[in-house]
């Protein structure tokens, strides 16, 4: 049969179109995915971020180890400052780098310094006052993770792992724990590790007294000892029970009355630095351990952050009585908020909020400490480094799949790369405009800023195929029901592992919008009214809450002659009490209710995901974010 000439034109048009689709198809399934206009793949972002690791870590090894910090500049050992009440001569970015290297898979680093810990590692070296809050989140929450990394029987970084950094873990846990002797449970911020001294200050912010939760619960789940988990505990249940009834809580406490300090000008509730890490614990240690209570608690502050913090698509502080803005400065440290969004399931408002950091990032290549709104006024016009944007974009991207978010991750290598790479390390930079470097390079960059990036160009990583939570510092605790059965040593020998990985991958809508600065003009000043109102609304708080002790001291004192009868048996009875309330926090709920639709064509595959805790509330929501599953709309 003969074949006309347009036949035979389009019968070879057919053919190549076929055979674009099927290399089309072969390439999509073989090749690293194609980030942004740049062209370049995923692959090779994440091997540039490996090779920034690398660089950053052995000029440290190099010029500063044993030293807590790298001065990048000199090339030397930072050396302590007044404010760096974090270092404290332990070898502290060897510790908070351990975690990343079990990301990078580098099994060899990752014992031998772990060998080198359990043998070397001491807290009397530095006779003198730390964080509190810092060396939890940091050192504690470092050596937590490294060890369960290490106890992982399925990662294989160290087979022959014999358990002894729990043992420092532990000496470390003791030591802080004297921080928490006080009248209300809340804790004294600075505390001398050699000699458990700890002691307090006039006033002391929200995180730095409440972020442990994690931090302790795992140590007490680890060594069966509760005493850590219920330390925590009380001062988290002390802080909430001070909220106003605004549900808001000050970001500033006074140790006088361990009340939310008096002075209007600073009696503010905000999502940034001082109060950030509170919000976070309350959330993923509902995660963890499956306590509806936390969650309760997260939910109701998480409503009141939105309905009296927003403004537009920044946060503002506010005040705590009357929920009116109280300044109209913006830090840096809220740029985390969207990763707690994603896992709150509200991602619209996370890619909302994200989207308008991204446009700061864009115009000063970084993001500034702490800047103004609508001014853009810089007030502290430093980037040490800071994680808090690439964490959000971390999380984003998990959710959504959106590759928007790993053209953000391009743009901070190249940032980073252009600007703050120094001959043995990266600097912090002094003024964004002017991208002056300074001499220090925070251990926070080595484990979290790096390995955030390095996860987001890293699709098949363990962290995410599994199920883990991180504490404020960026170190990963996996999410398991039973905890203590898996990592806990008895006479040498460990259990075998009992976690799996979460199943399923999570398609997420993304509706970010595109944005530059377009900022309401809002006034933020303080009136002679404004203050009237405050001090009206704290007097009805304080009224409330007087008439509400005076009820409780007159129930107690009908009580006391009750309470003596009892005591016996209470004591009999708590230990039991305790271990059936374990055994309750190792069942973790296991809420999976998520519909979600994949709606293919042709041309592309478009995701629109209906998410379970816009149509299942109050009901509390899935534990992890990254663990639930999509279904087919075709079955």
């Amino acid at each position: 049969m003969a074949v006309s000439g347009a036949a035979t034109r389009w019968l070879v048009v057919a053919m190549v179109a076929v055979l674009f689709c099927i290399s089309s198809t072969y390439a999509t399934t073989t090749q690293s995915p194609i980030v942004g206009p740049s062209g370049r793949s995923m692959e090779s972002l994440r091997k540039e971020v490996e090779g920034m690791f690398y660089h950053s870590y052995r000029g440290y090894m190099k010029h500063a180890f044993p030293a807590d910090q790298l001065a990048p500049l000199s090339c030397r050992a930072y050396q302590r400052k007044g404010a760096d009440y974090h270092l404290g001569d332990f070898s502290l970015s060897l510790v908070e780098s351990l975690s990343t290297l079990a990301v990078l898979g580098d099994k060899d680093e990752f014992s031998a310094q772990i060998r080198w810990l359990q043998d070397n590692l001491s807290f009397d070296k530095y006779n003198g006052h730390l964080s509190l809050f810092e060396v939890n989140i940091r050192m504690l929450g470092g050596l937590l993770s490294a060890h369960m990394m290490a106890a992982d029987s399925s990662l294989g970084l160290m087979p022959d792992y014999d358990g002894r950094l729990l043992q420092k873990a532990l000496s470390l846990g003791y030591r802080l724990a004297p921080a928490f002797s006080t009248s209300s449970g809340i804790p004294n911020k600075r505390v001398n590790i050699a000699t458990s001294e700890a002691i307090g200050y006039p006033l002391q912010n929200l995180a730095e007294v409440g972020t442990f939760l994690l931090e302790f619960s795992v140590l007490s789940r680890l060594t069966g000892d509760p005493v850590f988990e219920n330390l925590a505990k009380r001062s988290t249940e002390e802080l909430w029970r001070r909220r106003t009834p605004l549900s808001l809580l000050g970001s500033l406490l006074n140790t006088q009355s361990w009340d939310w300090t008096p002075d209007p000008q600073i009696a503010s509730a905000g999502i940034g630095s001082g109060s950030d890490s509170y919000y976070e614990y309350l959330l993923k240690y509902y995660i963890l351990s499956g306590n509806l209570t936390y969650w309760q608690w997260w939910d109701e502050a998480y409503s009141a952050i939105q309905k009296h913090m927003k403004h537009d698509s920044w946060y503002v502080d506010v005040d705590i009585y009357t929920g009116n803005p109280s300044r109209n400065w913006v830090d840096s440290f809220q740029a985390f908020f969207p990763s707690l969004m994603v896992l709150q399931g509200d991602i619209t408002k996370a890619a909302e909020m994200f989207s308008t950091y991204h446009s700061l990032w864009r115009h000063y290549n970084f993001i500034p400490e702490v800047f103004t709104i609508p001014s853009m006024h810089l007030h502290l016009p430093n980037y040490p480094l800071r994680p808090e944007f690439v964490e959000s974009a971390w999380y984003l991207y998990r959710a959504t799949k959106d590759p928007y978010y790993l053209q953000v991750g391009e743009d901070i290598v190249n940032s980073l790369q252009q600007y703050c790479r120094t001959d043995c390390g990266f600097a912090a930079i002094g003024h964004v405009k002017q991208q002056s470097k300074e001499d220090q390079m925070d251990s926070f960059f080595l484990a979290e800023t790096l390995k955030y990036l390095y996860l987001l160009f890293d699709e098949d990583n363990f962290v995410n195929t599994g199920n883990y939570i991180f504490n404020t510092e960026g170190h990963m605790f996996p999410v398991t029901e039973a905890l203590q059965d898996d990592y806990l040593f008895v006479g040498g020998s460990i259990n075998n592992n009992k976690h799996t990985a979460a199943g399923g991958e999570q398609l997420l809508p993304a509706r970010r919008r595109t944005q530059t600065y377009n900022f309401q003009q809002t006034n933020h000043g303080r009136n002679e009214a404004s203050k009237s109102e405050h001090q009206e609304a704290k007097s009805t708080h304080q009224s409330r809450r007087s008439s509400r002790n005076n009820k409780n001291k007159n129930k107690n004192n009908n009580n006391n002659n009750k309470n003596k009868d009892t005591n016996a048996n209470t004591r009999n009875t708590q230990h039991h009490h305790y271990n059936n309330q374990q055994a309750q926090l190792f069942k973790l709920a296991k809420v999976l209710r998520e519909e979600s639709y994949l709606q293919c064509s042709t041309m592309s595959i478009q995701r629109n995901a209906t998410y379970v805790w816009d149509l299942f509330e109050p009901d509390p929501p899935p534990l992890s974010v990254l663990s639930l599953k999509t279904y087919s709309a075709n079955g």
